[in-house]
């Protein structure tokens, strides 16, 4: 095959990928569908008609005594820390970098190894999903969860 034909061969392709981006990509002159009534601009309400259909009367000074309840954008503990009572400090656990010689466990943002302290709490085992403290001989369990 010469190499004027192979010229002409693309030339004819790149003649045939400009036709049809510009029939698949330019915008159509098409008529817009015209849009329809909104159901306002037809009904027809009787001149008495009532705006508001609570025939209950609102107390002010009963609903400025009510509580709002619990706020909506607190954070919720979904079990990645651990508190069990208030004066006692709060772990959590952000990641586990697992090795079978020298494991590492994140928690409360510091990387932390078996034997060492996080608080008042040492580092009893790191798994491959869980890290275990021994907080004043009590055995305490911090899980990973998929986040």
């Amino acid at each position: 095959m010469s190499e004027r034909f192979r010229k002409g061969i693309v030339f004819g392709a790149l003649l045939l990928a400009i036709a049809w981006g510009m029939y698949n990509f330019l915008p159509k002159n098409e008529p817009k569908p015209t849009p329809l009534a909104s159901p306002l601009e037809t009904a027809v309400l009787p001149a008495t008609a009532r705006l508001n259909a609570v025939e209950k009367s609102i107390n002010i000074a009963e609903m400025k005594n009510k509580s709002w309840g619990d706020d909506p954008f607190r954070a919720i503990n979904k079990g990645t820390g651990y508190r069990a009572s208030s004066d006692e400090p709060r772990w959590k656990l952000s990641g586990i970098v697992y090795n079978s010689i020298k494991p590492l466990a994140i928690i409360n943002g510091k990387s932390v190894t078996v034997g060492q302290k996080v608080g008042n709490a040492t580092v009893v085992e790191i798994g491959q999903k869980s890290v275990t403290l021994d907080h004043s001989g009590t055995k305490v369990t911090l899980k990973v969860f998929r986040g």
